[in-house]
C-alpha cells in the first residue's frame, strides 16, 4: 500500500511516481493482484469527476505501457470501465465508490486465499495472538516489533513452541502479508514486524518529510533522494524507536527496495533525480564506470538500477561514488 499525493504535480511527475511503484510491485511481487485507488473524489461534482477519471485513466494506461506485465496484475474497475477505483473519502457524495472498491478487494483476496494451502490451526491461533499484541503495543505508542525469541514466547501457548516451527509459521504469514519476517537478512533475522503498515508509515515520513514536522534541511535532503542516516532521529522522533528497532526498520525497507543504506546515508530511489547530459562530473572517463540506461530496460530501471548499484558499492575496490541518479550513475 503506497500513499502518493499527486496534487500540484505536473503530468510527468505523476507518471514517474506511479511508474516507480508499479515497477517495484512487478519486480518483487509479480503475481500479486494490484488495486489502484484515487481518493478524495468527493471534491468534485459528477460531471467534473467523470472528466478527472478519464484524464487519470489515460495516465494509468501510459504507465501500463511502460511497465510490461503489470497490466496482468491490475484489478480492473468493471463498474466504471477504469484502471483504478475512485473513492469518496467522506462517503457522502459518492458512497457507492466504497462499495465497489470493497467488492473488488474481496474478490482479489479470495483469489489469493484460494491459491494458498490452508494454514495449520496452531499458526492461525499464533497469528491472532500476534495481531492482538500488535494492536496493544500501538495503543501504548510502542513499535509493533518483536525479536524472534519474544515472538516465540508469545506463540508457545498457541502450539507454536519451537524455533523451527515458528520460522516456518512466520515465513508463511509474511508471504501472505500479515507481518514482515525476512530470515537470514542481515540485521533482521531476529526481528518480526507485527504490522506491515508500520513500515509504510515510517517510509512515508522519509518520502514526505514535511508530514513528520522535520526541518527544512532534512526536507531538502530527502527531496534529492539522499538522506543522512542521522536525520532519521528527526524524522522518526514521534515513533519512540530504540537503535535496534531503527536499524531493523531500515533493513526491512532495504529488503522491500524502498531505501538502501550507503555508509552514513540512505538512498531513496523514488526521489533520485534523472541523469542529464551535464550530470557526470569526472573528466577522465577512462577511470570511471558510467551507467546510462535507455530503451526497453528503462521500464524497470527505477527499481532494478539502485539495487544493482548498491551491490556494486559493497565492493571495497570501488572507492568513490561520484553521482547517483534515477537512471544512471558514475562510479570510480
Amino acid at each position: 500500500l503506497s500513499e502518493e499525493p499527486c496534487h500540484n504535480q505536473d503530468a510527468d511527475s505523476e507518471l514517474s511516481t506511479l511508474r516507480f511503484w508499479l515497477a517495484s510491485v512487478f519486480a518483487h511481487a509479480p503475481t500479486a493482484p494490484v488495486i489502484l485507488t484515487a481518493t478524495h473524489c468527493d471534491q468534485y461534482d459528477a460531471e467534473q469527476l467523470q472528466m478527472k477519471c478519464l484524464e487519470l485513466d489515460t495516465i494509468v494506461e501510459q504507465v501500463l505501457d511502460l511497465v510490461p506485465g503489470i497490466g496482468m496484475q491490475l484489478v480492473h474497475n468493471a463498474e466504471k470501465n477504469l484502471s483504478f477505483f475512485p473513492v469518496d473519502n467522506t462517503r457522502t457524495r459518492f458512497p457507492e465508490t466504497v462499495v465497489v472498491l470493497r467488492a473488488a478487494m474481496d474478490i482479489a483476496i479470495r483469489s489469493v486465499l484460494d491459491a494458498e494451502q490452508d494454514l495449520p490451526v496452531a499458526w492461525v491461533l499464533a497469528l491472532r495472538r500476534l495481531l492482538h499484541l500488535s494492536e496493544g503495543r500501538q495503543n501504548e505508542a510502542l513499535p509493533p516489533v518483536l525479536t524472534f525469541d519474544e515472538t516465540l514466547a508469545e506463540t508457545k501457548e498457541q502450539g507454536v513452541d519451537d524455533a523451527v516451527e515458528l520460522d516456518k509459521c512466520l515465513k508463511a504469514l509474511s508471504t501472505a502479508g500479515h507481518l514482515l519476517y525476512f530470515p537470514n537478512a542481515q540485521g533482521t533475522t531476529h526481528q518480526v514486524v507485527l504490522d506491515p503498515a508500520w513500515i509504510g508509515a515510517l517510509f512515508a515520513d522519509i518520502a514526505h518529510p514535511s508530514r513528520a514536522d522535520s526541518d527544512e534541511h532534512v526536507q531538502q535532503e530527502a527531496s534529492k533522494g539522499r538522506l543522512a542516516f542521522q536525520s532519521l532521529s528527526i524524522l522518526w522522533r514521534s515513533h519512540s524507536l530504540s537503535n535496534d528497532q531503527r536499524d531493523a526498520a531500515v533493513d526491512f525497507m532495504s529488503r522491500l527496495s524502498l531505501v538502501w543504506r550507503q555508509g552514513e546515508f540512505l538512498v531513496i530511489p523514488s526521489k533520485l533525480q534523472p541523469m542529464t547530459p551535464n550530470s557526470t562530473s569526472l573528466a577522465g572517463r577512462s577511470q570511471a564506470l558510467v551507467f546510462d540506461f535507455r530503451g526497453w530496460l528503462q521500464s524497470l530501471v527505477d527499481t532494478v538500477l539502485p539495487r544493482f548499484l548498491c551491490k556494486i558499492l559493497m565492493n571495497p575496490r570501488i572507492t568513490v561514488e561520484r553521482s547517483l541518479f534515477r537512471d544512471g550513475a558514475e562510479l570510480v
